[in-house]
């Protein structure tokens, strides 16, 4: 088992954010990182928004590991919360702390980013209209053929057992909120999966992801019936939701992962009206993947 005194914290204020996005800080970190990561260009060309940029993988831990997770920062538009949050996790995960050595010696780990060309302007998607179908509408990653194909192949060589994608959700509330939505193998193919009556699929590796969320001091987004109808989504825990049966199974990298090679899969989808504040959710989503994720895939074996 991951021991309990091991922790992820990956913590943004206001002053962490505006030097995670400063490309000359940046570049000191990753070369600080470079004897952590191994890292590979997967993509160059216009990504995400950007005119031009590049996405790069990197890899670390034990690379037999059967506890295995994929962190996409990858959206189809990139923002400045969601540049953080990955640049952040990267950060944390790379630093030379015990706790953070002890975690990937038992654990696979992979990161996805987009680094920005130089002096790139980082776009500002169009802002949406409040609530969570308006959220939703900026989930999906990189629709590109070039970008989907690369990032889905370079997935299939790692063979995930988990997969987050980081997601900003802009201000579509008011409050700052994560909202969680988990795919799983079957949801989607049985419409009998969300009966009360049964075991809803997913439930188990949601609640183990929301409560350390939760324990990270991030309130989870609870959408009341007529959001939730209108978004296509479905509660199956508190503070967990799930895509109605019906909708498509590959708008992001972790859906299509859970739909096509069985891997657990969550999207982290931040929304609120400060910036940085949403990059420390999407921070604390994969701060809690990392101690919740490996008892939820391999529960007696990590």
């Amino acid at each position: 088992m991951i021991a309990e005194s091991v922790r992820v914290d990956i913590p943004i204020d206001e002053s962490r954010y505006r030097r995670l996005l400063r490309s000359t800080d940046w570049q000191d970190e990753t070369a600080k990182l470079a004897g952590v990561y191994a890292e590979r260009v997967i993509y160059e060309g216009p990504i995400a928004g950007l005119r031009n940029g590049r996405v790069v993988e990197l890899t670390a831990g034990d690379s037999a590991a059967d506890v295995r997770i994929a962190i996409d920062a990858v959206p189809n538009t990139l923002t400045m919360p969601v540049l953080a949050a990955g640049r952040a996790v990267a950060r944390a995960l790379g630093t030379p702390a015990s706790d953070r050595q002890s975690l990937l010696s038992r654990v696979a780990l992979l990161l996805y980013l987009v680094e920005p060309a130089a002096d790139a302007d980082v776009p500002r998607p169009e802002q949406p209209a409040f609530g969570l179908a308006a959220a939703l509408r900026l989930l999906a990653s990189p629709i590109r053929p070039h970008v989907w194909t690369s990032l889905r192949a370079s997935l299939e060589v790692f063979e995930p057992s988990f997969v987050l994608d980081m997601r900003d959700g802009g201000t579509s509330t008011s409050a700052a909120e994560l909202a969680l939505i988990v795919h799983a193998p079957g949801q989607q193919t049985n419409v009998t999966w969300a009966d009360d009556r049964r075991a809803r699929i997913g439930v188990d590796e949601g609640q183990r992801v929301s409560d350390e969320v939760r324990r990270r001091g991030i309130s989870l987004m609870e959408p009341n019936a007529h959001d939730l109808q209108v978004a296509g989504a479905l509660p199956i825990a508190p503070g967990v939701l799930a895509t109605a049966p019906g909708q498509p199974p590959d708008r992001t990298l972790a859906a299509w992962s859970a739909h096509t090679t069985g891997a657990i899969g969550a999207s982290a989808l931040a929304a609120g009206r400060i910036g940085s504040r949403r990059a420390a959710a999407l921070a604390a989503a994969a701060g809690a993947v990392f101690i919740a994720g490996p008892t939820a895939v391999a529960p007696e074996g990590v």
